[in-house]
C-alpha cells in the first residue's frame, strides 16, 4: 500500500482524477474491498463529514456502511476496460436515503491493485470557492505548498511555511505569467530551491 501523501500526489497527476480534483462535484476513489477511500476531493471528503481528503483517506469503513456496500456491489459489474457507467447510489448524498447519480468505473492503481472511481454528477454540499477546496485537499500535508497560476499562495503546510518565509517578497514581484508552464532549469538558473 502506498502512503497517503504519496498516493494523493501521484493520483493528482492521473488524467482520470485531475479534472475533478479541485471541482465542486464530489469524487471518490475507493479501494476494491470498499474498506477505505484512497482519494477524495474536498467535496467528497465533506460529504462523509471529514475536514480534508487526507482525513477521509485515513478513515476505515465497516462492510455494513451504506456507501461501502454500494461500492462492493458495483465492482464485479463494472467494465474491465475502465469505461464509466452511471449508477444511482445510496450513501453518497447529504442524507442516506437520497439517491445520487454517479459515474462509476474500475480504476487500476499505480501499485496494480484495483479501485472504484465514483464521480457524482452534480454538487451536493457547498464546499467554498476554489482556494478553499485546494486547502481542504492538501490539509494534513505539512510539507505541501500550493500556488495558483497567478502565483498566489493557496495553501502551505506547517513544514513548508519556514521554507517560504524568505521567498514571499520575491514571489510578490513575479510577473503574471510566472512560472512558465514547462520549467527548463538550464534556461532559468535562478529557480528557487523549493521548486514549483
Amino acid at each position: 500500500m502506498i502512503d497517503t501523501h504519496t498516493s494523493l500526489l501521484s493520483l493528482l497527476r492521473d488524467a482520470r482524477i485531475a479534472p475533478y480534483a479541485f471541482g465542486p462535484r464530489p469524487v471518490w476513489l475507493w479501494a476494491a474491498d470498499a474498506t477505505r477511500v484512497i482519494f477524495a476531493n474536498a467535496a467528497g471528503a465533506a460529504l462523509f463529514g471529514e475536514p480534508s481528503s487526507v482525513a477521509l483517506a485515513e478513515r476505515r469503513f465497516e462492510p455494513d456502511h451504506l456507501a461501502a456496500r454500494e461500492v462492493a456491489r458495483l465492482l464485479p459489474d463494472l467494465p474491465i476496460d475502465g469505461t464509466s457507467q452511471f449508477e444511482h447510489l445510496r450513501g453518497f448524498a447529504s442524507t442516506a436515503a437520497d439517491l445520487t447519480l454517479c459515474g462509476c468505473s474500475r480504476f487500476r492503481l499505480p501499485d496494480d491493485n484495483l479501485g472504484v472511481l465514483v464521480v457524482a454528477c452534480e454538487p451536493s454540499l457547498p464546499v467554498g470557492p476554489h482556494a478553499e477546496r485546494v486547502r481542504r485537499l492538501f490539509a494534513g500535508m505539512a510539507e505541501a505548498a500550493v500556488f495558483g497560476v497567478d502565483g498566489t499562495l493557496l495553501h502551505a503546510g506547517a513544514a513548508a511555511l519556514p521554507l517560504l518565509a524568505g521567498q514571499m517578497t520575491w514571489l510578490r514581484w513575479m510577473p503574471p505569467s510566472w512560472p512558465p508552464t514547462r520549467w527548463r532549469p538550464e534556461k532559468h538558473p535562478a529557480r528557487p530551491a523549493w521548486g514549483w
